[in-house]
């Protein structure tokens, strides 16, 4: 095996062993391990094994995937094209049909297709992060600048087109870019939960959209500046006070990033007020956190919240994220 650290240029080598000592599964898949599965094995797998028979390659799948992506799955559809991504994709036409088929939906939606989870006949930067991700690193590994490229394009048509009347994003769990209209679409909820934004490319590409985002994520979501209260929906608590957990955890990482490219204190200020909002409102007893401000909800810290924080101790290296997290963690286990 061999190691290489780009930051150091150190390379390292070492030899890797692996040793079978058991061999057990149900290889005639008649519901139980036994003699026969034995015979089964050593009948099938007596060497040398072709090691080519083995490899899957799996760059080649996710290469297909993001080239078919790139060539069928971008806004064609209305007034004004644009090269976002579509949300969903009908596999049989290659197309993304303003009301496509439910099918999975109440699964992959929570049960809600609407809201603008599902994102019909649009874009959702935010749900997309994944597969913006996945392009950035494809890019890097292959050589090849076409996967790069179509996320930077993506990403700074959607930082343009895509935005609510306070200036925000129109992406997250309720609001998306609604490609046949060409505005917003989903019930217009600001939310964002759970996925660590590539928020370094966004600032790239267009800096002064990503101030304005994350400015209002503090002017819009939270209710009291002093404590750090807040509400998953960016209507100034208008439909309630929910500190969501993976929510706060999102605006953590926005606040904790602005602070790492401006050097502002206000930001890394900001990012410890919503998080340690939190942290005050624990069990005493189990040092167990609730998800949001009620003892019903379910203590997801040890998830979702903590990857958030370790998420801004990697950006700040401030050793309150890391030791929240910690915490939190030892208290789940």
């Amino acid at each position: 095996v061999k190691v290489h650290d780009q930051a150091t240029k150190a390379t390292r080598y070492a030899d890797l062993a692996i040793t079978i000592k058991t061999r057990r599964a149900d290889f005639d898949r008649d519901g139980d391990v036994d003699e026969a599965d034995r015979q089964v094995l050593e009948t099938a797998f007596t060497g040398p094994i072709d090691e080519q028979a083995f490899v899957y390659h799996w760059r080649n799948y996710v290469t297909k995937c993001l080239d078919t992506l790139i060539e069928h799955g971008q806004d064609v559809y209305g007034p004004v094209k644009t090269p976002m991504l579509m949300a969903v994709i009908d596999v049989r036409s290659l197309t993304a049909p303003e009301n496509p088929d439910l099918y999975d939906s109440n699964i992959r939606a929570e049960g809600r297709p609407g809201h603008g989870r599902r994102s019909p006949g649009g874009s959702n930067l935010w749900l997309d992060m994944p597969i913006i991700r996945t392009m950035y690193r494809l890019s890097r590994i292959t050589g090849d600048g076409k996967y790069a490229n179509a996320a930077d394009a993506y990403m700074k048509a959607a930082m343009k087109q895509s935005l609510n009347s306070a200036g925000m994003f129109c992406w997250g769990s309720h609001s998306y870019y609604h490609a046949y209209r060409d505005e917003r679409g989903g019930d217009g909820h600001h939310e964002i939960l759970v996925l660590h934004p590539e928020w370094a490319d966004m600032y790239r590409l267009d800096p002064e959209a990503v101030r304005r985002e994350v400015d209002g994520i503090w002017e819009w979501h939270i209710i009291y500046p002093e404590t750090g209260k807040s509400n998953r929906h960016a209507d100034k608590g208008a439909t309630g006070a929910g500190s969501f957990g993976f929510s706060t955890g999102s605006f953590a990482i926005a606040f904790t990033f602005m602070h790492t490219v401006t050097k502002e204190d206000h930001y890394l200020d900001k990012a410890k007020k919503v998080v340690d909002w939190h942290w005050i409102h624990r069990n005493p007893k189990t040092n167990l956190v609730s998800d949001t401000h009620g003892p019903p909800h379910p203590t997801s810290a040890p998830g979702t919240h903590t990857s958030q924080l370790l998420r801004c101790y990697e950006l700040s290296g401030d050793r309150y994220f890391l030791d929240t997290a910690i915490t939190y963690i030892k208290a789940y286990e």
